[in-house]
């Protein structure tokens, strides 16, 4: 069996959704990099109940946390107000951005 070597991780960003609020009229959606590699070119998309994609931004980068404080980037989603709904918001749909981790790019919110 061959084993793929893995890049340094510290050459790496590392992308997660931090947060997911209601803002007035919108959803406030914070993505964190703790990696220690900045990440250019950020999209993150926002998905409503049954998989359709409601909204999808792209941010010009996310610095990293060599300082050991996440760089963090908001993207604010105009979304229609009424009962709750759940929403999926996925950092890096595409994986373009090799990471640390890949695991912790989506997130599963109900929000009020």
């Amino acid at each position: 069996m061959r084993v793929k070597s893995l890049p340094e991780a510290e050459a790496l960003p590392d992308l997660a959704v931090s947060s997911i609020d209601r803002s007035g009229a919108g959803l406030s959606v914070v993505v964190s990099n703790f990696g220690s590699a900045d990440a250019p070119d950020v999209t993150i998309r926002l998905m409503g109940d049954g998989g359709a994609v409601l909204s999808e931004k792209t941010v010009g980068g996310i610095p990293s946390a060599k300082t050991y404080v996440p760089g963090e980037a908001r993207i604010n989603f105009p979304v229609t107000s009424g009962s709750s709904v759940r929403y999926r918001v996925i950092v890096d749909p595409e994986n373009s951005i090799e990471e640390i981790y890949e695991g912790n790019n989506e997130c599963l919110s109900v929000v009020k």
